[in-house]
């Protein structure tokens, strides 16, 4: 109560402090606000004396992952760790006199030692380098026809392999500063609860002549011979015994489930109308959304003869499918092509790979913005870019049906591609500049 009182009769000194306090924060925000209006990058921190901005960090996070599900405070995090990583690498690289010559860093670039941030970025699905795509990028470069994502995500590239490389000449130094001898290690590991003292001599690894430890072929082979027990294994080391009890469902399990559906699945799709919600709702089941349109061979027996004669919008289930109940609605229904005659141009890349599926993206972003403002035609690009087969056919895939093609790539030409359009699509083989030339319909029925 005594301390209640006290404010009471001080409350102008309160509100006085308090004042002082929200015009700090006021200042100070506007000072942020003027420092960026002025251009000047505001510093988010420093590592090791070198200051980071925050236009700086938010350039390179979206340089680095683009097209990722990374919001942007987890790219800013991800980056700071990497800058203060780089930074830290760097300054004590210089301290060791370590570095990375022009040599060096031309075969890390190109061959035939690359680093592996060219192989995260130019990687191909079956452990190789796309030597094409890097050419292709470095030529760019060179001629100045990157835009300016391309030019940062390239300088960016470089960076990285340098850095990449400092770090890992500094790990090699440290992990040979190190050394436990096997006495110790025996003694450690006969009593670990117990105690000892030991006396330890620092050589530091830049003061011992390398003419002192030389070591000759017959030092190897002499140590290989008297060891060769270790690089053998005879046995097997693991075995496994296992017993497998299938959990398969009642009678009234069975039940359960379709009164569940009954009551959730069916009378959530019947009420739902928009193509969104009923999206957002089946996928959240753990059921399946799918854009594409099929015939009537390609849908569930159990259902095709109602898909194909209700009306749009029905709601159709509990049905058995296999040892499962489903519930499926019916989106649309249309008439679909028998037949696309198409042209592509592929850049081959990993979908799992973000590097590299984003270099297939800037150069199919490339070959379409020349193509479209008339610089070079469709075929000569698909001459001199394609990466299949189709190359040297001005990418032609010809005429072909339903089905021939996989899944992201067939959905765009048979249900959302115009003829005569470019389009960009990607699938498991890369991504695709697509564009549909012809369509022949005869009155196939397909439903979504």
């Amino acid at each position: 109560m005594a301390l209640i009182g006290k404010i009471r009769n001080n409350l102008w000194l309160v509100i006085v402090l308090l004042g002082l306090g929200m015009l700090g924060f006021i200042m100070m925000d506007m000072s942020s606000g003027q420092q960026l209006a002025n251009g000047n990058d505001l510093t988010v921190g420093k590592v090791g004396g070198t200051k980071i901005g925050l236009q700086q960090l938010d350039n390179i996070a979206n340089t680095r992952f683009a097209n990722t599900p990374y919001d942007q405070f987890q790219k800013r995090e991800i980056v700071w760790n990497q800058l203060v990583n780089e930074t830290l690498v760097k300054k004590s690289a210089e301290k060791l006199g370590l570095s990375v010559d022009d040599i060096e860093f031309q075969s890390l670039m190109f061959g035939p030692k690359h680093s592996p941030i060219i192989r995260q970025a130019f990687g191909t699905p079956q452990g190789g380098i796309d030597s094409d795509a890097l050419s292709q990028y470095q030529t760019w470069a060179e001629n100045d026809q990157l835009n300016e994502n391309g030019k940062a995500r390239w300088e960016d590239i470089q960076k990285q392999v340098r850095s990449e490389r400092l770090q890992s000449k500094l790990m090699g130094l440290v992990s040979k500063a190190a050394y436990t001898p096997a006495w110790m290690a025996e003694m450690k590991n006969m009593d670990q609860n117990g105690s000892g003292e030991f006396s330890w001599v620092y050589i530091p690894y830049d003061e011992v002549d390398n003419a002192e430890v030389a070591l000759a072929d017959s030092d190897y082979e002499s140590y290989l011979k008297e060891n060769a027990a270790r690089y053998s294994n005879d046995k097997a080391t693991q075995t496994l015994e296992y017993a497998l009890f299938n959990v398969l469902p009642s009678a009234k399990d069975s039940t359960d489930y379709k009164n569940q559906l009954t009551e959730g699945a069916v009378a959530q799709f019947t009420k739902l109308t928009s193509e969104e919600d009923i999206e957002l709702y089946a996928r959240d089941q753990g059921g399946v959304y799918d854009e594409a349109y099929f015939k009537k061979t390609q849908v569930d027996p159990a259902i095709a003869d109602s898909l194909f004669s209700g009306s749009v919008g029905s709601v159709y289930g509990p049905y058995i499918s296999g040892s499962r109940y489903r519930v499926a609605k019916l989106l649309d229904r249309k008439v679909m092509p028998d037949s696309i005659s198409a042209r592509h141009i592929l850049r081959s890349a990993d979908p799992n790979n973000v590097l590299s599926l984003q270099a297939a993206r800037d150069s199919i972003n490339m070959i379409k913005s020349l193509i479209e403002n008339g610089t070079s035609s469709f075929d000569s690009m698909a001459n001199k870019y394609g990466m299949d087969g189709t190359k040297s056919k001005g990418g032609d895939l010809g005429t072909f049906g339903p089905g021939a093609m996989v899944k992201p790539f067939n959905d765009l030409v048979f249900f959302q591609a115009e003829r005569g359009k470019l389009y960009t699509i990607e699938t498991q083989f890369g991504v695709h500049l697509v564009e549909v030339t012809d369509r022949e319909i005869s009155g196939t029925q397909a439903v979504k």
